[in-house]
């Protein structure tokens, strides 16, 4: 349950073989905890950390610092899924809580869609760059990037 007056975030440890998320080695900014899943599937953080947590939504540029210089890496990945989403009635990228996309690091902006279901990865290989590609392509091997906490109450 969401609780839009929380003043104490809270962040729990979740450890599994795909990452880490709020433990001694992860991010933590502004309220959330950040970590990456080796999974790039719908639910990859709901189902390996919690059921409150999403794809990180990077809305400005000291987030975007944070994950290049203190998110740990996964070995073997170089993309990370974020949770913004290309909103084909509207033209426009937005987050997964409806925010629209101010802030951005798209290598090239507006990125070129062609495509009705685009996705965002970070590319930890190439800066820390955005890139858009088809959510449906298994072509490439993509791990996501998670947030997790800011006024959520969990049961432990």
């Amino acid at each position: 349950m969401v609780n839009s007056t929380c003043k104490t975030p809270i962040c729990f440890s979740f450890r599994s073989g795909h990452g880490l998320i709020c433990g001694e080695t992860s991010t933590k900014f502004d309220g959330y905890c950040i970590g990456a899943v080796a999974s790039d599937t719908q639910m990859a953080c709901q189902d390996i950390f919690s059921e409150y947590s999403n794809l990180v939504m990077v809305k400005d540029e000291l987030l975007q610092e944070t994950i290049q210089s203190n998110v740990n890496r996964l070995d073997g990945y170089n993309l990370y899924k974020l949770g913004l989403l290309y909103n084909t009635t509207m033209k426009t990228f937005m987050w997964h809580d409806g925010a629209p996309m101010i802030y951005n690091n798209f290598v090239d902006f507006p990125p070129n869609i062609e495509i009705d279901h685009a996705c965002v990865v970070y590319d930890d290989g190439n800066s820390g760059v955005w890139i858009s590609y088809d959510c449906s392509s298994s072509v490439y091997k993509i791990a996501s990037l998670c947030q997790f906490g800011k006024c959520y109450f969990v049961s432990v």
